[in-house]
């Protein structure tokens, strides 16, 4: 019971911490202005993100529903993906002279309002619903 909720937290929390980031996304770098200030802080987003990754792993192998793996597959993907996000962002800000890839670049930074965006409809879905399959 305290892995889903941990999966549902941090689900929604990386999702929101995505989509009210500034920058690096294409837009003029102004992200949304009701943003809390704990989501621009970098040692939040890291360890939101370090946090969101282990428990996204962990649910692949414990879940809600009886059925092992693919019981909890969307919320396990969408921790492990958020928070990878979040990891990369923080990578790519505090490297000055490395650069990620071009597929983890267009992934995780530039359209990371969109992986937040599913991550806190996992997240909501998989409060409402612990027991779906996949949810």
């Amino acid at each position: 019971m305290q892995l889903w909720f941990l999966s549902v937290i941090l689900n929604v929390f990386c999702g929101l911490a995505l989509i009210f980031s500034r920058g690096g996304d294409g837009d003029s770098g102004e992200g949304v202005s009701a943003a809390p200030s704990f989501f621009e802080n970098t040692t939040f987003r890291l360890v939101l993100g370090i946090l969101a990754v282990l428990v996204g792993i962990l649910k692949l192998f414990v879940t809600m529903s009886r059925v092992p793996v693919i019981g909890d597959l969307l919320p396990a993907l969408g921790g492990i993906a958020a928070g990878g996000s979040l990891l990369a962002q923080n990578y790519a800000a505090s490297s000055s002279g490395a650069e990620l890839p071009a597929f983890l670049d267009r992934f995780c930074v530039r359209e990371k309002k969109y992986i937040g965006i599913v991550s806190v409809i996992v997240g909501v879905l998989h409060f409402v619903f612990p027991q779906a399959l996949f949810l």
